[in-house]
């Protein structure tokens, strides 16, 4: 479902031609609470951004190291794959 401005533009035009506004209403509703929930599902909320904490940053290395044993370890065919 696409929820941006080309989405909305019908409903004037079902309302002019003597569409239900209540019924219009609730599209308009449901409409905006699926783009809402698929906005906040990607990450895209009106707060601004928040600062990365240093535990987060000391988190990323450790990450690729846990990565690196791992492939250190790996059989050589699978690495060839990769």
């Amino acid at each position: 479902m696409v929820c941006g401005p080309t989405y909305y533009r019908g409903y004037p035009a079902a309302l002019g031609a003597g569409g239900d506004p209540t019924l219009i209403a609730g599209w308009i509703s449901e409409a905006s609470a699926v783009k809402k929930n698929a906005q906040a599902r990607l990450g895209m909320t009106d707060s601004p951004p928040q600062r990365t904490t240093a535990d987060q940053l000391d988190t990323i290395p450790e990450a690729f190291n846990d990565q690196l044993k791992f492939l250190r370890g790996a059989d050589p065919r699978d690495k060839a794959e990769l």
